[in-house]
């Protein structure tokens, strides 16, 4: 099928391959939307995914991309002056990839992706990666992350609200490649997000080294190996299950409600301390 439309915020491009969107969504200024679900199984066992350069604003508009796997030489995208909204990336692998994007903007996405054999030895090692990201009301599943899941490496100018994180990991997560700030899980500012779920071991620094403002933190670590504890940061009106403070005592000195994992997963008994922002009301 051809592309239609002008390429403007009122008349959008439609597109409905991989093709197409490769061709349109470099150019910024740009608008695009997706016209139907890709399905990347569907371009047979020779497809490789090349990194979108993420400079227009993609209108998922409720479709799904899904079964991608990004190879050593590639990323999901790349860019920060477009937006990916609205819509789902699911059955992601990263096969050699450092990261799944980088200095992208996404809103309203859900993800699924499994970064078991990401590439680890380079200093870029993290899923979403780079100063200039943004996730904005989105849900992350991330399954065996072997290194940072959100990062830029400095600063921690990355923007994450309104987002629920779900992290499955069976594997040794070792946080970013190098030292200092390298080591942060999350290094990120976080707003009214929910972090839950199971990490095998983790062996590195603070799960997040930035400001966390209205957030819940739910999760379970079976063996942490705290290497080096990062400085700075601060955490207001938020709720840190009791197992993440004890390993993170150095970090989470004040601004939050401490509460066992059943206390986090209640919401009654959360509003009794007078947690009212995130709904927590079961999974």
């Amino acid at each position: 099928m051809a592309i239609t439309g002008s390429g403007t915020e009122q008349d959008p491009w439609i597109v409905h391959d991989i093709s197409e969107i490769q061709s349109c969504i470099g150019q910024s200024g740009k608008y695009l939307k997706l016209a139907n679900d890709i399905n990347c199984n569907d371009y047979g066992e020779s497809f490789v995914w090349e990194t979108l350069s993420s400079d227009a604003d993609f209108d998922l508009d409720g479709h799904t991309i899904k079964n991608i796997e990004i190879g050593s030489s590639a990323r999901f995208s790349s860019g920060d002056s477009g937006l990916i909204h609205n819509g789902k990336i699911l059955n992601v692998y990263l096969n050699g990839s450092d990261c799944f994007s980088y200095n992208s903007r996404f809103k309203e996405v859900s993800f699924s992706i499994d970064a078991s054999v990401q590439e680890a030895s380079s200093s870029d090692a993290a899923v979403f990666y780079g100063a200039s990201t943004q996730i904005n009301k989105c849900a992350i599943y991330a399954k065996n992350t072997k290194k940072a899941l959100i990062h830029d490496g400095r600063g921690n100018n990355i923007e994450v609200s309104e987002t629920d994180i779900l992290i499955d990991s069976d594997v040794d997560t070792t946080g970013s490649e190098g030292s200092g700030y390298w080591k942060t899980y999350i290094g990120a500012k976080l707003s009214k997000c929910r972090i839950r779920g199971h990490m095998k071991k983790y062996n590195g620094a603070a799960l997040t080294s930035s400001n966390v403002d209205n957030c819940v933190v739910d999760l379970e670590i079976e063996t942490a190996e705290i290497t080096q504890t990062v400085s700075g940061g601060t955490v207001t009106s938020s709720v840190i299950n009791s197992e993440v403070l004890n390993i993170e005592s150095q970090q989470f000195t004040s601004g939050y409600i401490k509460c066992s994992t059943s206390e986090i997963k209640n919401g009654d008994e959360l509003r009794a301390k007078g947690f009212l922002v995130v709904n927590v009301e079961g999974d």
